[in-house]
């Protein structure tokens, strides 16, 4: 289905193809902007909102981070998703990993409620030196 509220953009998750391809649904709308955001910091203008654009989780690749600095991240990732004029909530909960390998891993699960009232669930991996999405259960 086409997204008439949320708008439409480049669908840029993985990078613009060559067919300069245009996010059609909600879900890949509201996918590319939890991605977009959680690894960006600021983007180009010097408006307030380019400058507290999001947060880039990349930097915490290699971190050492506690049990609490792994829980304080949640309410941290939640509140710059809230940013987004197309997000009206969102939950993150960040969990360890479990690795043997010396650089910090985190699930990342991201609940967002569209402003159209539809909620998506996203799972993203930041592990070793990448954060992608690894699963998601739509919409809801």
């Amino acid at each position: 289905r086409m997204s008439t509220t949320l708008g439409g953009v480049f669908a840029c998750f993985r990078g613009v193809d060559s067919q300069f391809s245009v996010a059609t649904t909600d879900e890949q709308i509201l996918r590319d902007e939890v991605f977009h955001r959680l690894t960006t910091d600021t983007v180009l203008g010097e408006s307030e909102d380019a400058a507290s654009f999001g947060y880039d989780v990349r930097r915490r690749l290699g971190a050492r981070m506690s049990d609490e600095d792994i829980a304080a991240l949640g309410p941290l990732l939640s509140s710059v998703l809230q940013r987004s004029g197309r997000v009206a909530a969102a939950d993150v909960i960040a969990t360890r990993i479990v690795t043997t390998g010396p650089l910090l891993s985190l699930s990342i699960v991201v609940d967002v409620t569209a402003i159209t009232g539809e909620t998506f669930s996203f799972l993203f991996r930041l592990t070793g030196s990448t954060f992608e999405q690894v699963g998601n259960s739509g919409s809801t």
